[in-house]
C-alpha cells in the first residue's frame, strides 16, 4: 500500500513526483499535494476509499471533480479529462508510480488525468501459485531434449494446477472488484461518472485509457456514461485482459453508436506474446494464462481452447475487418511504430505507446510535448528511469 513518506523523486510542479529509494520523509507533503488531485482509490468491493493515503470522501471527490478540476482547466482551449485504469496484477505502489511518471506530460499537453487506483494486486499470490504448481509437476524426462515442446507441456500442466490452486477464484474476485466500482451505489467509478455527467457542457472531451484488466474496470463506466448521453472522445486499451465477449457486448455497441468516437486497440503480436513469461515460470504472457486457466472455460489441449481475450492477437482477429475500416478505429500491433512494448507489462511505461496514445487524445491540432528518447533499459533499470526523468523535467521546463 502506498503511504505518506514513500521514497520519491521530486521534479518541478508540472512534472510532480516520482518514487525513489532513499528520499527523506520531509518530501512527503509535496508528494501528497502533487498527486492527490489526480487519484481516485477504491476498496476491495469497489467502494470509494476515504481512508487510504490518497483517499477521498464523497464530498472530497465532489470538490475535486466539480471545483478543483474545472479550475485547473479554466485557461485551456480544450478541456480534456482522461480516466485511466491500471492493470489487474499491479501493486498499489507501482500504480501510484505510473501516475507520477505520466502526470507531467499530460498536464503539459492540457489533459487532466484522473487515475483509478483499485484493489487488483493479486500478482504475488498468483506467482506463489505458479511456484507451487512447479513443485507438483512430473519429471518430463526425455522431453528435456525438445525444449519448446517441453515448455508447452509444462505450461499445460501449470494452467490446470494454477486454476485448481485458486488462480481462477482470484481472477474472479478481481473482476468483481472492477465491476462493483461502477455498480455499487458508492462505487468509486460510479461516483466519478456521476460528476462527469453533471459537468456535461463544461468539459469538452472525456478520454478513457485502460491497461490489461483496466479494460474490465472501464467497461461499465463507459456504459454508464453512454446511458446518460455523455460522449466519450476516445478509448485506448493496452493489451486488454477483458474477454472478447465483453468487448462485443459493451465496447463495440458504444463504438458503433458513436458514443465512443475513437477506439484504439493495442496488442502484442502473437509470437511476442508467446515469448513473454509470467514470473519466468509460465512461458507465455499473462493473457495466455488468463485465457487458458483463469477464465470460465479452461484450455484442454487437443479438446477445447481457452476463453478469447480482446488483448490477444489470435483472438482480436475474430473482430470483423469492416469494423476497422473507419479511420477513428485502429488496431495497433506491438512491436511496431505505435508501440515498442515486448511484454504484457510494458505498455504503461513504454514511451512510444504513451506518445501514440497522447497523440490520439490531443489530436492533430495540439502538439504533444517533445520528450527525450526513452532509454532502451527503461523498464529494467531504475537508474535509467531516473536519468530519463531528469531529462524529461528539463524538457517540460522549456
Amino acid at each position: 500500500m502506498a503511504a505518506l513518506g514513500a521514497p520519491i523523486d521530486l521534479g518541478p510542479p508540472v512534472a510532480t513526483a516520482m518514487m525513489r529509494a532513499g528520499a527523506p520523509r520531509s518530501y512527503e507533503s509535496q508528494v501528497y499535494a502533487d498527486l492527490r488531485p489526480y487519484i481516485i482509490t477504491s476498496k476491495n468491493d469497489g467502494i470509494l476509499d476515504s481512508k487510504d493515503t490518497y483517499g477521498l470522501t464523497e464530498d472530497g471527490l465532489k470538490t475535486l471533480m466539480t471545483e478543483r478540476m474545472p479550475a485547473a482547466m479554466s485557461t485551456w482551449r480544450t478541456k480534456r479529462v482522461l480516466l485511466y485504469a491500471h492493470g489487474g496484477l499491479v501493486p498499489i505502489d507501482s500504480a501510484i508510480q505510473t501516475v507520477a511518471n505520466n502526470l507531467g506530460p499530460l498536464l503539459k499537453a492540457q489533459v487532466y488525468p484522473l487515475s483509478f487506483i483499485w484493489r487488483s494486486d493479486v500478482w504475488s499470490t498468483i506467482r506463489d501459485i505458479l511456484q507451487d504448481s512447479m513443485t507438483r509437476r512430473r519429471d518430463e524426462g526425455i522431453l528435456d531434449k525438445a525444449k519448446d515442446f517441453m515448455l508447452d507441456r509444462v505450461d499445460d500442466m501449470l494452467e490446470v494446477v494454477a486454476r485448481n490452486l485458486g488462480g481462477k477464484a482470484l481472477w474472479d474476485e478481481m473482476k468483481k472488484n472492477a465491476e462493483q466500482a461502477s455498480s455499487q451505489k458508492y462505487g468509486a467509478a460510479r461516483l466519478a461518472a456521476g460528476h462527469l455527467i453533471d459537468l456535461a457542457g463544461k468539459i469538452d472531451e472525456i478520454h478513457l485509457v485502460g491497461h490489461s484488466a483496466g479494460a474490465i474496470f472501464l467497461a461499465p463506466l463507459a456504459a454508464r456514461l453512454g446511458k446518460a448521453g455523455v460522449k466519450i472522445k476516445s478509448v485506448s486499451l493496452w493489451a486488454p485482459a477483458c474477454t472478447l465477449k465483453l468487448f462485443n457486448t459493451v465496447y463495440k455497441p458504444l463504438i458503433e453508436k458513436g458514443v465512443i468516437e475513437a477506439f484504439d486497440l493495442y496488442t502484442l503480436d502473437d509470437a511476442t506474446e508467446q515469448d513473454d513469461d509470467c514470473a519466468n515460470i509460465y512461458h507465455k504472457s499473462l493473457l495466455y494464462l488468463v485465457s487458458n486457466a483463469f477464465e470460465d472455460r479452461p484450455h484442454i489441449p487437443g479438446i477445447q481452447s481457452g476463453v478469447p481475450l480482446l488483448g490477444r492477437e489470435v483472438d482480436a482477429g475474430a473482430i470483423p475487418k469492416d469494423f476497422w475500416k473507419k479511420p477513428a478505429r485502429k488496431w495497433l500491433i506491438s512491436p511496431g511504430s505505435a508501440s515498442h512494448a515486448r511484454h504484457h507489462g510494458d505498455f504503461d511505461n513504454d514511451d512510444t505507446t504513451l506518445r501514440s496514445t497522447l497523440k490520439r487524445i490531443v489530436g492533430s491540432t495540439v502538439s504533444p510535448p517533445t520528450l527525450p528518447p526513452t532509454p532502451p533499459a527503461l523498464v529494467q533499470s531504475r537508474e535509467a528511469r531516473i536519468q530519463y526523468r531528469q531529462k524529461l523535467d528539463v524538457a517540460l521546463r522549456r
